[in-house]
């Protein structure tokens, strides 16, 4: 991060009527990494802006581009949808593992509708509670202990896959 190269050139030629600017095809970059987080010295932002991130790690003033916020971050199933609040009344919408439904340390049930309109319901209220931003982090929770009930199953065995029901 402290190196830079800048090619030499003995005449360069810049057309009059260049006119290049670049939009990226998505919304969001981000690498998060201890890099670009932060502003030691200035080096992480020419670092961050030279790798065009704009996510929060990134953390780029508005005059070099700026950032984006992202609500949540990572492993944030339990935070939308916290088995304290949920799983007495609703143990279906948890992981199901050696045919118990677990409320610590496991996944969601994907294959359960209900659950994920109420996921889905939550997500918006967290949107609509925060102006900017208008990113929002679904990610799984941190271990292997998908549900295994019988529908669960059958949708990741026909994609090949325990992340079946997630992207399927």
């Amino acid at each position: 991060m402290t190196e830079s190269l800048y090619p030499r050139v003995q005449d360069l030629a810049i057309p009059a009527d260049l006119d290049y600017r670049f939009v990226p095809p998505f919304l969001y970059r981000d690498n998060y990494h201890v890099d670009v987080a932060g502003n030691r010295d200035g080096r992480a932002r020419v670092l961050a802006a030279r790798h065009r991130l704009n996510g929060p790690v990134a953390n780029i003033d508005a005059d070099w581009g700026g950032h984006l916020d992202l609500i949540g971050g990572v492993h944030t199933l339990y935070g939308l949808l916290p088995p304290a609040t949920y799983f007495a009344d609703h143990p279906a919408w948890y992981s199901e593992i050696n045919g118990q439904r677990q409320e610590r340390d496991a996944q969601l049930c994907w294959t359960n509708h209900e659950m994920v309109a109420e996921l889905t319901e939550n997500v918006l209220v967290k949107l609509r509670q925060a102006p900017t931003p208008r990113l929002i982090s679904v990610s799984i929770n941190d271990n292997d202990n998908y549900c295994l009930c019988a529908a669960c199953r059958a949708v990741n065995q026909a994609n090949g896959s325990p992340a079946g029901t997630v992207v399927a």
